[in-house]
């Protein structure tokens, strides 16, 4: 423990802080260039090395897992913050943290992963239905009964068990 202590008074504390503000400025710059991308919390100047965001229509688990395959680890969830999660307004949100071994390709490297996920959900959109902000304000029909098989019950009540609210997020529709 103390050489961890004199590691960091060797660095200064100070340079650390700038080092994370200069990290988030540059993060939330690079993620402002991504459609569909919202980003949670202050400006870069209030900030920690952490930046809270979400991608429109796809949920925070499914981007997490293709950064992972794009070697970039993030976290995704209500990071244990339920009732701001609840005052947002989602569910859930993916969460970059940077600190003093962090430099700027690493979140070039999480902004090429977002870009990987919006080319496999399709940029603010899940799998072709149209983006939150197309369908404001207008109601949403579900699939007809037609649609579904009759022929094989098995399917059908496993179809049905696929789009339940219960098995998809409330706010994109993505499978949980």
């Amino acid at each position: 423990m103390g050489a961890a202590i004199d590691y960091l008074t060797e660095i200064g504390i100070g340079a650390i802080e700038e080092h994370e503000h200069a990290l988030a400025a540059y993060a939330l710059e690079r993620l402002a260039e991504l459609p569909g991308v919202r980003v949670f919390g202050p400006p870069a100047e209030w900030r920690a090395g952490i930046v809270s965001f979400d991608v429109e229509g796809v949920h925070p688990h499914d981007i997490a897992q293709i950064l992972d395959w794009e070697g970039v680890a993030i976290r995704a969830g209500h990071h244990c913050c339920q009732p701001l999660m609840a005052r947002l307004g989602v569910a859930a949100t993916n969460r970059a943290s940077f600190y003093l071994y962090t430099i700027p390709e690493e979140i070039d490297r999480l902004v090429n992963g977002l870009h990987k996920v919006n080319k496999t959900f399709g940029t603010g959109r899940v799998r072709g239905r149209p983006s939150e902000l197309e369908t404001r304000g207008r109601p949403t029909s579900s699939p007809s009964p037609a649609s579904t098989s009759k022929t094989n019950p098995a399917s059908t009540s496993a179809r049905s068990r696929r789009s339940s609210p219960r098995t998809r997020c409330p706010r994109s529709g993505s499978r949980l």
